[in-house]
């Protein structure tokens, strides 16, 4: 997957559709952003309009916390969105491929018109279609984003593998700004930029001691004392590039210190070079990076859980030694924002909130029993394995 698409979804009922389809999108490079209400969802899109490929939107959804009307010809949650969607358009010069993925599709053709729904018409995909149909519009909503021709998206585009870290699961979605700060150097200052690169790394080092990763250390200690207690911490498993590397970074704001060498560096032309040889820096770094924190949580959650000590293979996968069960099971990872296991098949199973520690951390290998609700809904039944496959 070379690409990564953020499409804002706004449904009442989004996490329990994610659990249906989230899989899908995934493997089409597509990071679903959902909101259960429509202002919420508009305020963000307004916020990071420059970051957002495609908005899905539900035809009955609640404005701003309203109960949701079911019955009669009212929309007042699209008819919301539509409004102040359009008028973001129109500032922004931001002509976003738009979904209604909804199960009133006729009754909604019936209201509007195809002047109403602009930006929307024949692009109506009805809740309930066969996985087939579904699969076919996610390629297809992949085939239209990839149209755009914006230079942030292209930006994105051609360095996908930083804008992985653009998750909750990582650095935070405002990190994306940051990382357009630093691509489109075109139209910003020098002092922006530099700076901008020290503020990755201070993100990127905050996660390690928030997951508990680097230990005994707070929010308030230095960034080079975290380097070198993560340098100690895992000398025999780090690669010689990485402690240079965040040094480096550490010290990329040449325009902080007056009166410096830096300074003068930066009058007499030295910053294109600075800037290119600290942006490969960056680009080798974050690969590394998430592939390390991983790694360090499977670990720590097979500590934590499990009492047992593990040490992860070259795959990055903890071993299996797991007492083969009579019972029949399946294995997968967690996905603990929404509180389900993604199987190795693809498909989604909840977990109960009330079997869930918050301890246990996303990508983490799971075995699990499943079996079906009085809805049909795939849902673990029982937890036979954590930290084994």
């Amino acid at each position: 997957m070379e690409h990564c698409y953020n499409v804002v979804w706004a449904d009442d009922d989004v996490q329990s559709l994610l659990e249906d389809y989230n899989s899908l999108f995934e493997r089409n490079g597509i990071n679903i952003i959902p909101f259960e209400s429509a202002k919420p969802a508009i305020d963000y899109i307004r916020a990071n309009y420059n970051l957002i490929d495609g908005i899905i939107v539900d035809a009955k959804f609640s404005r701003d916390g309203e109960a949701v009307q079911e019955e009669g010809r009212s929309f007042p949650g699209l008819s919301m969105f539509m409004q102040e969607l359009n008028s973001l358009r129109n500032e922004a010069n931001m002509p976003y491929p738009c979904w209604i993925f909804t199960g009133y599709g006729d009754l909604l053709r019936d209201k509007y018109d195809s002047d109403d729904l602009s930006g929307f018409e024949d692009e109506i995909i009805r809740k309930g279609a066969n996985f087939e149909i579904i699969k076919e519009w996610v390629s297809s909503m992949c085939e239209k984003i990839a149209l755009t021709q914006s230079k942030e998206f292209k930006l994105r585009q051609e360095n996908s593998k930083l804008f992985e870290l653009c998750t909750e699961t990582y650095l935070g979605r405002s990190m994306s700004q940051t990382l357009l700060n630093i691509l489109d150097c075109e139209s910003k200052n020098e002092q922006i930029i530099f700076t901008s690169f020290r503020d990755v790394l201070e993100e990127m080092l905050d996660l390690l001691v928030r997951d508990g990763i680097i230990d005994n250390l707070t929010a308030k200690t230095a960034i080079n004392e975290r380097i070198s207690k993560l340098e100690k911490a895992y000398k025999d498993r780090l690669p010689q590039y990485v402690v240079p590397s965040l040094k480096l970074l550490l010290v990329s704001s040449p325009l902080s210190h007056s009166g410096t060498q830096e300074k003068e560096d930066v009058q007499n032309g030295v910053v294109p070079f600075m800037y290119e040889t600290l942006l490969i820096t960056l680009k080798n770094i974050v690969p590394w990076f998430k592939s390390f924190i991983d790694t360090e949580r499977m670990i720590k959650a097979s500590k934590d859980i499990s009492g047992e000590t593990v040490t992860p293979s070259s795959e990055h996968q903890v071993s299996d030694t797991t007492p083969i069960d009579s019972r029949p099971s399946e294995s997968g990872v967690l996905t603990v924002s929404f509180w389900s296991v993604r199987l190795d098949n693809g498909q989604y199973a909840r977990i109960d909130k009330n079997k869930a520690q918050r301890s246990w951390k996303p990508g983490t290998p799971v075995k699990v029993i499943t079996t079906k609700d009085d809805k049909g809904k795939l849902v673990v039944k029982e937890i036979i394995g954590i930290g084994k496959k």
